[in-house]
């Protein structure tokens, strides 16, 4: 687990089933482990699905960023000072610090 995983609460449970076990958007808790990864900048919701799914074709990943963005928003709620998601009218942005 890295410092900055550990830093924003991930669980030992998060960390198995989102980073070794692959299945972040099971929950919420191996989803953080997976968006602890995400450097620090502005990004869009779809290069993040595309660089998480990139061994799938592209379709994929504009169907996962539809079942991303509740954690997205999630993440937002409970931790506004790391991330920041907008979707308004379909262009998405997110802010990770």
């Amino acid at each position: 687990m890295t410092k900055r995983q550990k830093s924003l609460g991930v669980t030992k449970y998060g960390y198995e089933r989102g980073i070794v076990n692959g299945e972040f958007l099971a929950d919420h808790e191996a989803f953080l482990a997976k968006a602890a990864t995400i450097r620090k900048g502005g990004y869009t919701g779809l290069s993040i699905a595309e660089e998480w799914f990139s061994d799938l074709p592209e379709w994929v990943a504009r169907i996962k960023l539809d079942e991303m963005k509740p954690f997205f928003f999630g993440l937002t709620a409970i931790m506004p000072d790391k991330f920041y998601y907008t979707d308004t009218h379909g262009l998405d942005s997110l802010t990770v610090r």
